[in-house]
């Protein structure tokens, strides 16, 4: 921390005497924004980490010098672990988001977002930011309505999944969740092969082809 490493400690403490322990001049947050004003402007935000509308600055943050960026109590995402163990497990999946291992902070802002979740894009935008690829193979005649409407977590969990991919579900499993009616005809009728195996994606593309039904061939 800057007043810690030049030596001004009077920055942050009283020399005498303090109500607050530590002899600080100031409450948590309070003191914090006396310096970092810039961080203030964050709360107008539409959703706000708790620690940080409480000021709880230290919840996250060592006040003098730490081995972690940002001055962090600890790495992510153990840090992050210290109040949202209940998540840990839907991180744990056989299949795991390659973002997961870059940090917490890739996909979450620490304290504040208009984004639910506070994560730093919405939608389909924040996943863009390392599937660019994928959002030009998209742009097809016909495109998948949870693709066109940037709901890429209707079908793939964002931490880590069961199934390759990190979907859902398998199969036609996950399709059935939206295509409900199908589902009904395919049973009570005699059903292509593909179909009785729940092989969706052997004929139809999942996000977008050129071909009517997002076929991924054209033809009859």
């Amino acid at each position: 921390h800057r007043p810690a490493e030049q030596g001004l400690c009077q920055e942050c403490h009283e020399s005498h005497s303090s109500d607050l322990p530590a002899l600080l001049k100031g409450k948590g947050g309070e003191l914090c924004l006396k310096c970092h004003q810039e961080v203030s402007k964050e709360t107008s935000r539409k959703f706000n980490h708790s620690p940080f509308v409480r000021g709880d600055c230290l919840r996250c943050h060592q006040p003098h010098a730490s081995e972690n960026p940002k001055l962090g109590s600890q790495k992510e995402p153990d840090l992050c672990w210290q109040c949202h163990a209940d998540k840990k497990r839907s991180f744990e999946k056989p299949h795991a988001h390659p973002a997961v291992a870059m940090g917490c902070g890739v996909c979450h802002a620490p304290h504040s977002s208009d984004n639910r979740f506070q994560l730093v894009q919405a939608g389909s935008d924040l996943c863009y930011t390392c599937h660019e690829d994928k959002k030009e193979k998209f742009k097809k005649a016909h495109v998948h309505s949870p693709v066109k409407e940037g709901r890429c977590v209707s079908c793939h969990d964002p931490h880590s999944g069961t199934y390759e991919k990190m979907t859902a579900k398998q199969g036609a499993a996950l399709c059935y969740e939206c295509h409900k009616s199908e589902e009904k005809r395919f049973q009570e009728g005699k059903a292509h092969n593909p179909v009785a195996k729940g092989a969706c994606t052997a004929c139809h593309d999942p996000h977008a082809s050129d071909n009517p039904a997002q076929a991924k061939l054209a033809g009859n």
